[in-house]
């Protein structure tokens, strides 16, 4: 399914429906945390005993790896320096609350390379949208829903082949779990503390 907008998808009721794990990849996450009802159901979701992990892909530190200013600049163009920072300093705290409140349940990664585009996994079900130079923002934009079994899809991945005999939705969502399972392999665990 296409959505225009990922308010359109209903996060808050997708988050709150998780049963084994929730995977974000589409950092800054600042809109995360400004929407009480997605934050809220993200909260709830990992607070059940039996309730789904979360890994989450953030940018690593725009002081050392100047992509992430270029990128930080296609999603945010009119955006000053000042206010990217800040954005990123928002996305942090954010998820160092997080990693404080709910601990083993939560691994954080910061992505060793610019993401290609913005996801999210729940469970077997992708949503993934696209990245754009626009003053539209990526929540914005389009965004696509799919069902394949991931687990599937992220073990051939992990061993570096194409899944035999997938259907052509499988083989397209594998593109997803590839960079998924790349970024897994290459990023390295981001050392949270808790916010000041």
């Amino acid at each position: 399914m296409i959505f225009a907008g990922i308010e359109e998808i209903g996060l808050h009721k997708v988050f709150k429906n998780a049963r084994r794990q929730i995977v974000l990849y589409a950092p800054p996450y600042g809109n995360f945390a400004n929407n009480e009802f997605v934050s809220g159901s993200l909260n709830s979701a990992l607070a059940k005993e039996s309730g789904p992990s979360l890994m989450i892909f953030c940018l690593p530190d725009i002081d050392i790896y100047p992509w992430v200013g270029e990128f930080m600049k296609v999603l945010r163009p009119k955006a000053s320096n000042d206010s990217i920072r800040q954005d990123l300093d928002h996305s942090r705290i954010f998820l160092q609350e997080l990693k404080l409140k709910f601990k083993e349940r939560i691994s954080i990664y910061e992505m060793p390379i610019r993401p290609c585009l913005p996801f999210l996994i729940i469970d077997d079900r992708i949503l993934f949208g696209h990245f754009a130079y626009s003053q539209v923002m990526t929540p914005e934009g389009f965004w696509c829903s799919v069902e394949v079994p991931v687990e599937k899809l992220f073990t051939c991945a992990e061993s570096g082949r194409i899944p035999t005999n997938g259907t052509h939705a499988e083989l397209a969502a594998f593109r997803i779990i590839s960079e998924y399972a790349f970024a897994l392999e290459k990023g390295c665990k981001a050392d949270f503390h808790a916010p000041e």
